[in-house]
């Protein structure tokens, strides 16, 4: 999977580069950015490469990485449980559950390799019309009021949205219901098989399992 390599180039893009141009040039929430970036690698839509710094020596040994340092692709299957992504003070940043190849955390950098696909997967949208004045949380009662020109209905696919690995997710990234929502509407905008919620607290509802104490916005 890994080769040494003298190619690694600083100039390349990085997957904060990514979070924004998604967040300026295609007015995306921080929050769906986050989660359409993430899937984009797991899908194998985008792949991720990774570079060892020449002389980095490992966690455990003596062994140093050649001077030229150790670049590879890292696989989709690492972002169920190596890599994730943590947005901080504006920034996307790369974060990892453990070491590649033995090497430390300070040691790897990370770069987008098939940038020109960002350009195929977020075209830019028409103008949208100016928004009226924000409705009230709607209940999941009425949740598919509207919908007939949906192909989902908002309550199956949230169920369908929730799977255990998802709700483990959202658990760990957020630590109140009303982040934790705003990124579930934030994904439901992006699938066009679905209507999303106007107001993301409509979302809150359905993720009761995840939050049982029901931890409001601040």
């Amino acid at each position: 999977m890994a080769e040494a390599t003298n190619n690694h180039s600083d100039s390349a893009r990085t997957v904060d580069d990514l979070f924004q141009f998604l967040t300026r040039a295609r007015d995306m929430r921080p929050a769906t950015a986050d989660d359409e970036i993430l899937q984009a690698f797991r899908r194998e839509q985008l792949q991720l490469r990774y570079h060892i710094k020449g002389g980095a020596r490992k966690c455990y040994s003596d062994e140093c990485a050649p001077p030229q340092g150790i670049t590879g692709l890292i696989s989709s299957q690492s972002f169920k449980h190596l890599i994730y992504f943590m947005v901080e003070d504006g920034h996307l940043l790369v974060k990892m559950r453990g070491a590649i190849e033995d090497y430390p955390w300070e040691a790897t950098s990370f770069t987008v390799e098939n940038w020109g696909m960002v350009y195929e997967l977020w075209r830019a949208k028409s103008p949208a019309p100016a928004p009226a004045a924000v409705p009230a949380p709607e209940s999941p009662a009425s949740a598919t009021v509207s919908e007939s020109d949906s192909k989902m209905s908002r309550p199956d696919w949230i169920k369908t949205y929730l799977t255990e690995e998802k709700k483990s997710e959202l658990a760990d990234k957020y630590d109140q219901i009303g982040k934790a929502a705003e990124a579930v509407n934030g994904a439901m905008e992006a699938d066009s098989r679905v209507n999303a919620f106007r107001n993301p607290r409509s979302v809150e509802p359905f993720l009761t399992a995840v939050y049982p104490q029901r931890r409001s916005r601040k």
